[in-house]
């Protein structure tokens, strides 16, 4: 599953879930407000029903995770070294976004304001009320990259709180493909063994760093051959099956998005679409569409339920709100993607391209 295609493919399943987390915390709104007349009756419907996991933003991040992890584990980590670096340029490619991200946030703010407190209380959902709260400084964009991977505080991005965690996994998926790079792709039933009981000690401590590693599990299987015929693969199938009844929902979920990753591209017609240049821009710009929906909704959102209501009502404001907090989310991250984000990928670029120079000029002066 090399082929360059594939790779349009996963970009595309990534665009598609950011999407999804976006309309998941519009939607989440609505459905947390004790008065909002006169409701939708169709989407109540959808919302108490099986089919509910569809406008669950928490459900759709775990594609997400799934997808960083299987991207990860491609990395070529063959000394100690790569491991270091690898590490340091993950951190800088998280860092750089952050802080941009975090400085067009707090433009907004300094332009607009967040004033989600104002118009939580025309529908009394309090949920919604509860975000941006405080006052916001330059020195909050200036700490963000150190207070989001380290201290997980998302004092102007609330969905960062998962970036912690993600940057967490890198590094253990970074260390685990190293040691098995390192053994010269040998003793695979040792390294495959390892690998699902890591994943079975985070189960319990991290769902987000769990599901990174069968990102990783699945980039495993890619490269060994023949591994369903594996005698430890099918012992490992037995256990974990069995212990999948005691497990969290959560990981049932995983497992669907694991099959959305292997088995659909072989149905041409989703392999099309997700492939499709649509998506796969989607997947390009989805580090925008992430950052910016929420405050966007908080603050040019707001504004619209504030103004509207009293005239329009409750659903054509709020309507209008999430389809105009939508349509601006995806301008400013295409905006950002082709600005911000091709800055931060040169930026971390150059830093990695200097601590190569700096590691391979000391292990020169050592020999």
């Amino acid at each position: 599953m090399e082929s360059k295609n594939y790779y349009r493919y996963i970009s595309g399943l990534k665009g598609f879930s950011c999407l999804l987390v976006m309309i998941g915390h519009f939607v989440l709104i609505y459905k947390e407000a004790l008065q909002f007349v006169p409701g939708f009756p169709l989407l109540d419907v959808v919302l108490h029903s099986r089919i509910s996991f569809v406008f669950n933003a928490g459900y759709w991040l775990y594609l997400f995770f799934l997808v960083s992890g299987y991207l990860v584990a491609k990395s070529q980590v063959k000394t100690a070294g790569d491991v270091l670096l690898k590490a340091i340029n993950r951190f800088f490619r998280f860092a750089f976004p952050i802080f941009f991200s975090y400085l067009v946030i707090y433009l907004i703010y300094l332009l607009i304001g967040f004033h989600n407190g104002e118009a939580a209380g025309i529908f009394q959902s309090f949920w919604y009320q509860d975000f941006y709260t405080g006052q916001y400084s330059l020195m909050d964009v200036l700490r963000s990259p150190v207070d989001v991977l380290f201290f997980q505080k998302c004092s102007l991005v609330s969905p960062y709180w998962v970036l912690r965690e993600m940057f967490i996994a890198s590094i253990i998926i970074y260390v685990l493909r190293y040691a098995y790079l390192s053994c010269g792709y040998k003793h695979d039933a040792i390294y495959f063994s390892v690998l699902i009981l890591a994943i079975y000690l985070f189960s319990s401590l991290s769902p987000v760093i769990t599901t990174c590693l069968i990102g990783m599990l699945f980039s495993f299987c890619e490269d060994v051959e023949g591994i369903l015929k594996k005698p430890y693969f099918a012992f490992w199938v037995m256990v974990t099956a069995m212990l999948l009844y005691t497990s969290s929902p959560t990981y049932v979920t995983v497992l669907f998005f694991l099959s959305l990753v292997i088995f659909i591209p072989k149905v041409k017609l989703f392999d099309t679409v997700f492939s499709s240049t649509a998506f796969d821009f989607l997947g390009k710009i989805s580090w925008g569409i992430f950052s910016f929906h929420w405050p966007v909704m908080c603050s040019l959102g707001a504004l619209i339920i504030i103004a509207m209501q009293p005239k329009s009502g409750m659903p054509a404001s709020y309507v209008t709100a999430c389809v105009v907090s939508g349509i601006v989310s995806l301008l400013l991250a295409f905006a950002f993607h082709f600005s911000f984000e091709r800055l931060s990928a040169y930026l971390s670029s150059a830093i990695n391209g200097f601590l190569k120079k700096v590691l391979t000029g000391s292990s020169a002066g050592r020999e």
